[in-house]
């Protein structure tokens, strides 16, 4: 099985996704500690290189790699706006979305 927590930065998908991991005891992954290691740069590098779609693109191969994964996994995912690098893998019996927002900025908007 495969959960993919969704949302925005610093709405707490890594805090979130580490404990439900542990708790489950699926391996945790972080989309954007991926990126760091997948293509060997700082995320300032990576958010500074080239234009979104050619990140979504990276971050979406990266998506699939960790999709197509033998074990269980608990994978938190930095907002994506060409979600067509991935969605397709992400419709399947075995894989879970869960939307993360913070409910406290969203009350004060």
């Amino acid at each position: 099985m495969k959960i993919l927590l969704f949302g925005v930065s610093n709405v707490g998908k890594t805090t979130i996704g580490k404990l439900l991991a542990e708790r489950i005891g699926f391996d945790f992954y972080d989309l954007d500690d991926e990126v760091k290691s997948h293509l060997e740069m700082t995320l300032e590098q990576f958010t500074g290189t080239a234009d979104l779609r050619w990140r979504d693109q990276k971050r979406g191969s990266i998506i699939k790699k960790v999709l197509k994964l033998e074990e269980d996994v608990v994978f938190s995912i930095t907002p994506i706006s060409y979600p067509d690098n991935f969605k397709k893998r992400i419709i399947n019996d075995d894989i879970l979305l869960i939307e993360l927002y913070d409910t406290v900025r969203a009350r004060q908007n």
